[in-house]
């Protein structure tokens, strides 16, 4: 039965099997594509409710309801509809709106189906199995059924897919996701029982004897490729240096895949396709009526067996598509990968059995000795001793008596009696055999679960605790729900943590380490809730993270520019630029004098309880204070100085020598190189400002960022901050070069004093780990004290062999020189001298000024490095010359030379300047040009689209979709052309290799030397309105004119699928010809216009049709006489066969009645048969027509002839219908013309007896 459903789920309509309206019904399924679909023909008027897009159900195979979608019809001339209907699943899941990239984490298999069927009509069925928590992850959009189909290889299980029917509507439909579970369930499939055909395919389109494996893409975007191959393999198919090679890419996102792992899959891999592809279709018949255990369901494992084949089959195979003919209910299967069996192996078993009873029976006595010793084996073998079980021992033992004692209800033991003693036969303890208890078990497989657990919670509460600390977590309730399932888990955690640490291996009992087991589960509801948790706090940091960012604005932006522009002295513009010029070393020395003088002011505000002038006193006579601080350190100190005297002069001096700062001469450079310094920092910090408001403005231009949007303002961001990094860097270091200066001063004009100094110190650093505490007592001669130090500078720095001896002040003594002397470090010594000191050097053989020539430079091992701002060398003639001058390098000359077999004598010309390469060609006229950009040539006067040879470039991206580099031979007006005298030209790619022209077909011509004539193929397109209705033409022939031989056409419309032969003129037509060796084809159909398709000739085998309708014709077959039995027979489905009585044909013979009486009473029936004349209806009918309309309607010749014989309706009513042939629908059509004089046979035999007894009693009266 087959059921129309509308879109409400409503039967609206129903086909029987037997309705005489449905011609064809296949139902196809196949696990492997994944595809399943319904195939129709039925008669175009009960097709109204077919040619809408509604449901149909039916039954198949195996009696299960499946649903169907209509998506193809197509109505005929010939009053048919032929329907084409999809699996339903196929069709929602598959248009249900698609997946952007992403992925599943951590989600069972209910759970990730029950997202993948949301707003597809499809529910989870309750048979889905769980199989743990998985993740997966796509990176382009996909369908929701690829999705689908993704989950099982994620779970490694099974897709299945049914419908629920209740009250004339679909219930329900349901998606079970299984593991696979390919059983034998006993079905067998056998020759002579239920096996109707059988087809054995052989692919080998697919072997490879050798694989290039090439791994995933890493951070860096490389990919790891290596080379499997199968020597053995390969020597079957005698290609000992050419393997058969493949590509191999393991479907897998493992970005650090290592070359062991990728080896052994590519080894896998190859291991599957070295071997040809073998496969089976079986067609069988229904045999569940009469054996209701033998049903066949996809996925199941057959077997089946034909021992007439050749060779003799034994198959063992999973069923992976069938083929269900609703109507006839027979079904085609097709295996997968078959397990095949040799008969041999099969019956080795059975054949030595079977010798070992021909060889018992053919030796009596052996025979009967045989038989008493396996009957005495086979008692002995069931005999036993008496065990006594109890309790307390049994009453009178003796020796070898057993006692099975149950004393001890835990343990039971087996006793042995002898001498006296009950002696152990079984150990009464299992830790005696090796082995442990459940309890010690059950504790060391928990305690190590817990290890695991335990880093695993460490890991949770670490994220966590960051969640909840996080600055961006601003929903309390989220931050709630997050501590209490936090809280919930620890809470368990300490439960499990607390009853194993109770515990013990000696002290664990069952109940406990039970109650424990049932905490680990509490755990894991536990954590799920957590993880849940943690996910809707990542959404809502991350929610409020892009709400922070996109409050950011330009007034905010404005407002950083002008902190900026204060600091360095500079002004804000309208456009957000920093504009003016900053001094910044200026600005350094103005500080350092105001710091200098603004520290004796701070002074003396410090003792401002006073005057002013004891202030300063007391400030020098009392105390000095200081707090410095670094990154990671603290530093207070505070010294107590006492001057004598010198103060005011020291002041002075001090004074003076800051006033003449900004004019001295030792400091104009260091002022002018840090100033250059600066600027230069400042205009790369102000750079990149621009650059950050440039991402910016792109970023927030549509409202929205995007992660690649993101990381460039990070990356701006990071890069501002290093330029104003650099900047302040610059400007603190002209300012210390500034301080550095004054200091010394003020140094040199205390040293200058001599005066003494002491000094009490206390001190107190702090860097985050320890802290140091300090207090000293100095007192120093300051010019004594500056004389040793500057001794000292110069002692430990450029002599060596010399010590200094100091006094208890630290001042210098005495200078010690050593037994061999001082040595001084000349690295550390610069000698300037004016022109009154000269250094002459005896050996001195090179000398070079003005008048003098240097003809040879005798160099050392470390050569010659000439470092000057302007260099020029030249050398050679007007012919031949090389020229250096600053950054070219020129060569030229007039030379000859020889350029693929011709000799020439050229100008030349070659120039190294700007980063490209130039060769010129005076006498020619012509320059190529090498260069980062690539290779170009050009004729002078016309550049490089006029008469150039041609271009190579470097780094074009013109053919390239992903945007890689690559390169490009180019030619304006000439030809680019690759030729090999004597070798191949090789075009080879990973991805497709291109070939296309603009305004003209492609050619091929092989073989031009070795083959008279013009050869040539063609590959062209013919004119056309639109892009989709160009037809491509292969032409091939040898005419100058472009006149072919031959060739073919193929369509470019996606629904014809149409390729044709045609003429050299491009076209169809009766005079073209294809001859092949087999062919292939789905059906054969004739050329519009034509009639008939004719086989060999026109008299051999004709089909098509004529005016009176469809027609099969062979004279040939007429003509062909024969004096045999007529033995044709065509079956209902129109199949032609052959008619046969042997034996070897037959199965079950047997007699129509056992019973004579009752065979010659049915065969009687014959005897009452009319026998009747008629016109032929089709004939009446035909020449009718042809009367009519005056003219034949076919080749055949049809008249009004009366016909003598029976009617088939007449004969059944007669109880003869076995000799009634009917059709598919159970219609009568015909009679058993050959057969129904059967039935004389037994009226003849019983009249002949009659007429033996009459002519027997005739003798006798």
């Amino acid at each position: 039965m087959i059921h129309v459903l509308d879109f409400n789920d409503k039967i609206i309509d129903f086909l029987s099997t037997d309705d005489p309206s449905l011609v064809r019904a296949i139902h196809k399924r196949n696990v492997n594509d994944n595809s399943e679909m319904l195939e129709l023909l039925i008669s175009s008027e009960r097709a109204e409710k077919f040619r809408e897009r509604h449901r149909v159900i039916i039954r198949d195979s195996n009696k299960q309801w499946r649903e169907f979608i209509i998506n193809w019809v197509q109505d005929t001339m010939d009053g048919y509809t032929e329907i084409e209907c999809i699996a339903s699943y196929l069709a929602d899941i598959t248009t249900a709106k698609p997946y952007a990239p992403g992925k599943f984490e951590k989600k069972t298999t209910s759970e990730a189906l029950k997202d993948v069927l949301s707003d597809t009509g499809w529910e989870v069925s309750e048979q889905t199995e769980y199989d743990g928590l998985r993740t997966t992850s796509w990176t382009s959009y996909q369908t929701r059924y690829e999705v689908l189909k993704q989950l099982c290889t994620t779970y490694k299980m099974v897709l299945d897919f049914y419908i629920e029917l209740s009250s004339n509507t679909v219930k329900g439909r349901y998606v079970v996701l299984k593991k696979k579970n390919s059983l034998f369930k006993g079905k067998e499939i056998e020759y002579g029982k239920d096996l109707v055909g059988l087809t054995r395919k052989i692919d080998m389109s697919e072997i490879k004897t050798a694989l290039i494996a090439v791994g995933p893409e890493n951070d860096k975007g490389k990919r790891l490729e290596l080379v499997v191959t199968d020597d053995e393999a390969q020597s079957q198919f005698n290609l000992p240096t050419r393997y058969i090679w493949g590509i191999y890419e393991p479907q897998s996102d493992d970005q650090n895949m290592n070359e062991t792992r990728l080896r052994s899959l590519a080894k896998t891999e190859l291991n599957k396709r070295k071997s040809a592809v073998m496969s089976y279709e079986i067609t069988s018949t229904d045999l569940e009526v009469t054996y209701p255990h033998e049903i066949i369901s996809i996925g199941d494992t057959v077997r089946v067996k034909h021992r007439d084949f050749n060779p003799p089959l034994y198959v063992e195979a999973e069923v992976i598509a069938e083929e269900y003919n609703i109507i006839s209910e027979n079904s085609t299967y097709t295996f997968g990968q078959p397990k095949e069996f040799k008969e041999s192996e099969l019956r080795e078993e059975f054949n030595k059995r079977l010798n070992i009873i021909h060889q018992k029976l053919n030796d009596n006595i052996s025979n009967i000795n045989t038989i008493v010793k396996d009957v005495v084996d086979g008692e002995l073998e069931y005999f036993e001793r008496k065990i006594h079980k109890s309790d307390t021992p049994p009453e009178n033992p003796v020796n070898d008596m057993l006692w099975y004692d149950t004393s001890n209800p835990d343990v039971a033991v087996l006793r042995r009696y002898w001498n006296g003693r009950w002696i152990e036969a079984t150990p009464n303890d299992v830790e005696k055999l090796g082995g442990i208890t459940r309890e010690k078990a059950l504790f060391s497989e928990l305690n190590n679960i817990f290890i695991n657990l335990s880093i695993q919670h460490a890991s949770l509460l670490s994220e966590a605790t960051e969640l909840l600390n996080s600055e961006y977590l601003v929903d309390n309730d989220l931050k709630a729900d997050l501590q209490a399932s936090l809280d919930a888990v620890i809470d368990v955690y300490n439960q499990i943590k607390n009853n194993l640490e109770s515990m013990t291996p000696e002290t664990a009992t069952i109940g406990r380490l039970v109650d424990t087991q049932a905490l680990f589960l509490e755990y894991r509801k536990k954590l799920q809730d957590v993880y849940t948790d943690v996910e809707d706090v990542k959404i809502a940091i991350s929610d409020r993270f892009k709400l922070l960012q996109s409050q950011y604005t330009d007034e905010k932006y404005k407002e950083a520019l002008e902190i900026i522009a204060t600091k360095f002295g500079l002004t804000v513009n309208e456009d957000l630029q920093l504009v003016g010029e900053p001094n910044v070393v200026k600005s350094a020395i103005e500080a350092a004098r105001e710091s200098t003088k603004e520290q004796l002011r701070d002074y003396v505000k410090t003792s401002d309880y006073k005057t002013d002038k004891d202030g300063i006193v007391e400030r020098l006579d009392t105390a000095e204070a200081e707090r410095t601080t670094l990154k990671g350190e603290i530093k207070d100190k505070v010294t107590l100085n006492e001057y004598r005297n010198g103060l005011e002069e020291q002041k002075q001096y001090t004074d003076d020598q800051l006033s003449d700062l900004s004019n001295n001469p030792e400091i104009k450079a260091s002022i002018e190189q840090a100033n250059q310094e600066a600027q230069e920092a400042l205009k790369s910090y102000i750079d990149a400002q621009d650059n950050l408001k440039e991402k910016e403005s792109q970023a927030y231009a549509d409202g929205k960022i995007s992660e690649e949007e993101q990381r460039a303002i990070q990356d701006a961001q990071a890069k501002l901050e290093e330029a104003k990094q650099n900047a302040e860097l610059k400007a603190r270091n002209a300012e210390k070069k500034a301080n550095a200066y004054t200091d010394n001063k003020v140094k040199e004009s205390t040293d200058a004093q001599r005066r003494t100094l002491t000094r009490y110190g206390s001190q107190i650093i702090q860097n985050g780990k320890e802290i140091k505490l300090r207090t000293t007592k100095e007192e120093f001669n300051a010019t004594n004290r500056t004389l040793s130090n500057i001794l000292n500078e110069i002692v430990q720095n450029v002599t060596d062999g010399t010590t200094i001896r100091y006094d208890d002040n630290g001042v210098a003594q005495a200078l010690n020189v050593g037994p061999r002397g001082i040595r001084l470090n000349a690295d550390k010594i610069d000698i300037n001298g004016n022109r009154e000191i000269n250094l002459l050097i005896q050996n001195m053989r090179d000398k070079v000024d003005k008048t003098d020539i240097v003809n040879s430079l005798n160099l050392s091992r470390e050569g010659l490095d000439i470092n000057v701002n302007r260099i020029g060398i030249k050398g050679g003639n007007n012919n031949r010359y090389v020229q250096i001058q600053n950054d070219s390098i020129e060569l030229g000359g007039i030379v000859q030379r020889t350029w693929r077999g011709k000799r020439s004598t050229d100008d030349i010309f070659t120039r190294l300047k700007d980063g490209h390469l130039r060769f010129r060609n005076n006498t020619a006229g012509g320059s190529l040009y090498m260069s980062h950009f690539g290779i170009s040539t050009y004729i002078d006067g016309e550049g490089e689209d006029g008469g150039s040879s041609g271009t190579i470039q470097w780094w074009d991206k013109t053919y390239s979709d992903s945007g890689m580099n690559g390169i490009t031979i180019n030619s304006y007006g000439g030809v680019v052309a690759l030729t090999s005298d004597n070798n191949r030209v090789v075009l080879e790619s990973y991805a497709s290799s291109n070939i296309k022209s603009k305004q003209a077909p492609v050619y091929l011509y092989p073989n031009t030397d070795k083959v008279p004539g013009l050869n040539r193929f063609a590959f062209t397109l013919s004119n056309a309105d639109n892009a989709y209705s160009s037809d491509g033409y292969i032409m091939f022939g040898s005419d100058e004119n472009y006149d072919y031989g031959a060739g073919i056409r193929f369509s470019k419309e996606r629904n014809k699928g149409l390729v044709q032969i045609v003429n050299g003129r491009y076209a169809t037509g009766g005079d073209t010809t294809i001859e092949a060796g087999y062919g292939k084809f789905n059906m054969l159909k004739r050329r519009d216009g034509n009639r008939y398709i004719h086989i060999q000739s026109t008299d051999l085998l004709s089909v098509g049709s004529d005016d009176a309708g469809d027609r099969i014709a062979s004279n040939s077959i007429y003509r062909r006489t024969y004096s045999a039995a007529a033995n044709l027979h065509i079956t209902s489905a129109g199949t032609i066969g052959r008619s046969t009585s042997a034996r070897k044909y037959k199965l079950s013979i047997e007699n129509q009645y056992n019973d004579r009486d009752e065979q010659l009473e049915h065969s009687k029936a014959i005897l009452n048969l009319p026998i009747r004349t008629w016109f032929d209806k089709a004939e009446s009918e035909i020449l009718a027509r042809e009367l009519r309309e005056d003219r034949k309607l076919s080749e055949d010749t049809y008249k009004l002839d009366r016909y003598v014989g029976l009617i088939a309706e007449e004969v059944e009513n007669l109880g003869l219908k076995e000799f009634v042939t009917y059709d598919d629908k159970g219609e009568i059509e015909g009679i058993a013309y050959d057969r129904l004089w059967i039935h004389l046979i037994p009226v003849i035999k019983e009249q002949q007896l009659r007429i033996k007894k009459l002519e027997e009693s005739k003798n006798a009266g």
